[in-house]
C-alpha cells in the first residue's frame, strides 16, 4: 500500500476510543517527496485537531523555525506525523497501550511505506515508544543515534507482514519544553545540539 492509500485508510479510522475520546478529525501525518527525514511526536493536540495537520500552534511555529534553519522546508523534505494519529483529551500524554495499538495499525507501515534515512522522535513518548525503551529518561536518550530493528505488523493480506527492517533512530525534546522553560537559550540550544548531531 502506498502512502496516499494509507493516507486516505487512516483518515477513515474509528479503531479506538481516542477517536470519540476529544478528537473531532483523524491527523495523519505532512509530508514531501521522498523525504529523507522523518519526526515523531507524540499526538496531535488542539490546534492539530482543528486543522487536521501536525504541528500546528506554539510549538508548531518552534518546530517550524528549527527545521527551515536546518534548511528544510515542511511539506516538502520531511515527513512529520505523530504516533496516535487522534487528539487525546485534556492533551494528555497517551497511554503506552494507545501508542500501541496505533502505531501497529499505522506508524509502523507509514515508516516502512516512507522509508526514511533516519527517525528523529521529538518528546519521550515517541522515543521510548520505537525503541522500546518503556521505563527509560530523556536524559538518557537524547542526543544518540540508535538503530533498531523494527517489524511491520501482522496484517492479513500484506504482503509486508511480519518483514523486518533496521532504521536510524535518534531522539531529542519535544518543541514544547522551549515553551515550558520561558523560552530558555539553553534548553534550544540543547534540542538545536541534538538535532544537529542526529
Amino acid at each position: 500500500m502506498n502512502l496516499n492509500q494509507l493516507f486516505s485508510e487512516c483518515k477513515g479510522c474509528k479503531a479506538c476510543h481516542l477517536r470519540y475520546d476529544a478528537a473531532t478529525q483523524v491527523v495523519p501525518w505532512e509530508t514531501g517527496d521522498n523525504p529523507e527525514i522523518m519526526f515523531v511526536s507524540e499526538a496531535p493536540g488542539m490546534q492539530e485537531d482543528k486543522t487536521g495537520l501536525p504541528y500546528q500552534g506554539a510549538a508548531g511555529k518552534l518546530f517550524t523555525k528549527m527545521v527551515t534553519a536546518l534548511g528544510y522546508k515542511r511539506g516538502e523534505d520531511l515527513h512529520v506525523t505523530n504516533i496516535v494519529k487522534c487528539r487525546p483529551s485534556k492533551n494528555r500524554t497517551p497511554t503506552y497501550d494507545e501508542r500501541h495499538v496505533c502505531a501497529n495499525k499505522w506508524l509502523l507501515r507509514e515508516i516502512f511505506s516512507v522509508n526514511p534515512k533516519i527517525i528523529i522522535c521529538l518528546g519521550l513518548a515517541s522515543g521510548q515508544f520505537l525503541l522500546d525503551k518503556p521505563d527509560t529518561k530523556m536524559k538518557e536518550l537524547h542526543g544518540t543515534i540508535y538503530t533498531k530493528t523494527l517489524m511491520y505488523p501482522n496484517i492479513p493480506g500484506d504482503k509486508l507482514a511480519g518483514t523486518e527492517k533496521r532504521f536510524q533512530i535518534g531522539v531529542t525534546y519535544h518543541p514544547s519544553y522551549i515553551i515550558y522553560n520561558g523560552y530558555s537559550p539553553a534548553v534550544k540550544r540543547l534540542i538545536w545540539n541534538d538535532v544537529t548531531s542526529i
